[in-house]
């Protein structure tokens, strides 16, 4: 009889503890591997993500595919970390009561990573797709901060929007709004950018919820930066007030080093094509004014309901 694991044995592989597992119960295989994660109304993320809409956050179905995805290669090295995703679709919403399926099978193994293709259902319903890569090749030291002021430019730039001026913008609250100022916004012909800094310190709430003396944002979460960056720029222009933002996909990310409590992340969205209610933006996430990550993705706006 195949066994199924338990939280324990699942906490004992991959670094995450509750609040920020995503997990229940799971089955692990050389080559694919399936979980559950039962939705609840009382979890906290249902707080801060559109507060008025109990909506699981789309970015953390992909990180439930993601832990299962470091599950799978938990066996293989001491620091699997997510080192790339591609066409991620957000395609149905998950909501409190759904029980969430996620299932994920091994594509191709060397001897540095992993990769994979990655679900979640609800009721044999799709609602996220992502193909990802998993980096087995880390060592301790890229766990390492290398230098102690990491502004590195923006130390004493206006500031253009502050944390009361942006939670004037987006819906989202504490645990999920996570833009703390907003630099520069530029638009020209339905196009342009938004540079903005989100500090990164040892209280935010997943590093509480992290197993192990290396703590790192998961790259989830630099998705969801991302798209709340670019849902600023999109939310400030006039002809969208009192609209919202939706994350439909993200189409290529690459996570080069992580980010470790202490950083300033400088995050610059470029919104570089718009068609219809749908708009495309190029996102550049710095420490220090070194590149950390990269992520491509496609958001809508809509009506607040």
């Amino acid at each position: 009889m195949t066994e199924i694991l338990d939280t324990k044995a699942i906490m004992q592989v991959i670094p995450f503890l509750p609040p920020f597992l995503m997990l229940d119960k799971a089955v692990v295989g050389e080559t694919e591997s399936t979980a559950i994660k039962v939705v609840s109304a009382d979890e906290d993320y249902f707080c801060g993500h559109f507060p008025n809409m109990a909506i699981m956050p789309g970015v953390l179905q992909v990180e439930a595919i993601c832990q299962l995805g470091l599950l799978t290669a938990g066996h293989f090295s001491t620091f699997p970390l997510l080192k790339s995703a591609k066409r991620i679709k957000f395609r149905n919403p998950v909501v409190p009561g759904d029980c969430l399926q996620i299932d994920v099978a091994v594509i191709e193994k060397t001897e540095n990573a992993l990769t994979l293709s990655g679900s979640t259902k609800v009721n044999g319903t799709i609602c996220c797709q992502a193909d990802f890569v998993i980096s087995t090749e880390l060592e301790e030291n890229d766990f390492k901060p290398t230098c102690l002021h990491a502004l590195h430019g923006y130390e004493d730039h206006e500031i253009l929007y502050d944390i009361e001026a942006i939670k004037n913008i987006l819906p989202h609250r504490f645990p999920f709004l996570l833009v703390d100022r907003i630099f520069k916004i530029t638009e020209k012909n339905d196009l342009g950018y938004v540079i903005g800094l989100k500090n990164i310190t040892i209280n935010e709430p997943y590093f509480q919820a992290f197993r192990g003396d290396r703590p790192y944002v998961p790259n989830g979460v630099l998705m969801e930066i991302a798209a709340q960056m670019g849902c600023i720029w999109e939310l400030c222009r006039k002809k969208n007030e009192g609209k919202i933002g939706i994350f439909i996909s993200v189409d290529n990310a690459e996570f080069y080093k992580p980010v470790i409590p202490g950083d300033q992340l400088i995050v610059k969205c470029e919104k570089v094509q718009e068609k219809s209610i749908f708009g495309k933006c190029l996102t550049e996430l710095k420490v220090a004014g070194e590149l950390v990550a990269k992520v491509d993705f496609k958001f809508a706006v809509q009506e607040a309901e």
